[in-house]
């Protein structure tokens, strides 16, 4: 009777286990996580975040679809999603889910910065965003201001128009080429402002774009998920320096590089602008001159007037000098840059040596 009793016990027990290792395996699975090369932070975001270095293993990994994201440095970021799921035999299914390159692309030529957080780059996507929503701001305003120009110009043309008295229509007509100048300025600036707008929308478009190299790329087996990183390249840092200065230095990881030359490129392009606003307004100021030169009726008035359009001509060719040279600068700036992207890229010193009269030369540059 004591034996059937510990017999039924034991085949209790084991029933028990089963059912109980049924109800783990229901709940938990097991992943080891590796890459190559080793050492890259991996992030698997569900209900919390899960953080490691490889390799490593995970345990009480619920079944599900994880947001994936895999750093290291002098590689490629890599982001997708990790579908986890049970066989029917009890093996573990695991299946990389990279993210749509289109998708990314379709969202930030919609909103700038949407693309990016798609991509989980959220603080360049805020960023883009915030450029995006103050160069719209200043489209906005320079558009408010150049129609109210225009509308000044329109209430001068009808006043002039239906002036009969000949000082209100001499008075009239300066008023009119007034508003006709301060139309032409509020349509510069307006045109300024719609190029800026327009070239902060692409570059943010090939950003996202530029972030297709983030595409998840893993191999799967039974419970193992095994990352296969892309080292970054020196065309993908010459691509982003040709689209604007800095951006290549910081993508190759050298970001005081990066941050000096995105600083000159916006002083440059500031300095640019200013420029041909400042040659605008000389050129406005000239043809003033010469309005007042052609109305002029006496000979010692037509002397004054004639000295002062010569002045006015000077400080416009003046103004044109500068703006060249502020676009010439531009330029060469722009293009150290990009050469700057390329040869610095490995980080290495090269030296050329040569003779000079008798005398060796050792020329070296340290990028």
């Amino acid at each position: 009777m004591g034996g059937h009793v510990l017999i039924g016990a034991i085949f209790l027990l084991h029933i028990f286990s089963v059912v109980s290792g049924q109800e783990l395996t229901k709940r938990e699975v097991v992943l080891s996580v590796s890459s190559n090369p080793e050492a890259a932070c991996v992030g698997i975001r569900g209900d919390g975040l899960i953080a490691g270095s490889t390799p490593f293993s995970l345990s009480e990994l619920p079944e599900g679809v994880y947001r994936v994201e895999v750093r290291k440095e002098g590689y490629e970021p890599q982001v997708g999603r990790l579908s986890v799921s049970k066989r029917p035999d009890g093996s573990l299914a695991v299946e990389a889910l990279p993210l749509s390159v289109g998708k990314g692309i379709l969202r930030s030529a919609l909103l700038p910065g949407w693309g990016q957080f798609y991509w989980g780059e959220k603080k360049r996507g805020a960023l883009w965003l915030g450029l995006q929503a103050a160069a719209v701001a200043g489209l906005i305003f320079t558009d408010v201001n150049y129609r109210k120009a225009v509308d000044d110009l329109n209430s001068a043309v009808e006043r002039y128009n239906n002036a009969t008295d000949v000082e209100d229509i001499d008075r009239y007509r300066s008023e009119m080429w007034r508003r006709s100048d301060e139309a032409d300025r509020a349509y510069d600036a307006r045109l300024i402002a719609l190029g800026l707008t327009s070239g902060i929308w692409i570059l943010n478009v090939l950003d996202a774009s530029f972030l297709s190299s983030h595409t998840l790329i893993a191999s799967t087996g039974h419970g193992s998920l095994t990352f296969g990183l892309v080292p970054k390249t020196v065309k993908g840092a010459v691509l982003r320096s040709l689209a604007f200065p800095g951006w290549g230095q910081c993508y190759s990881g050298r970001k005081l590089s990066g941050a000096l030359y995105c600083t000159s490129g916006i002083i440059s392009i500031v300095t640019s602008i200013a420029t041909h606003l400042n040659y605008l307004a000389k050129v406005d100021e000239l043809k003033e001159a010469e309005k007042e030169y052609n109305k002029a009726r006496s000979a010692e008035e037509m002397d004054r007037l004639r000295a002062k359009v010569r002045t006015k001509n000077r400080q416009a060719d003046r103004a044109l000098s500068y703006r060249q040279l502020s676009l010439y600068v531009l330029l060469g700036m722009w293009a150290y840059n990009v050469i700057d992207a390329a040869l610095g890229w490995e980080g290495t010193e090269a030296f050329v040596e040569g003779t000079s009269g008798g005398m060796k030369l050792s020329l070296g540059w340290r990028f």
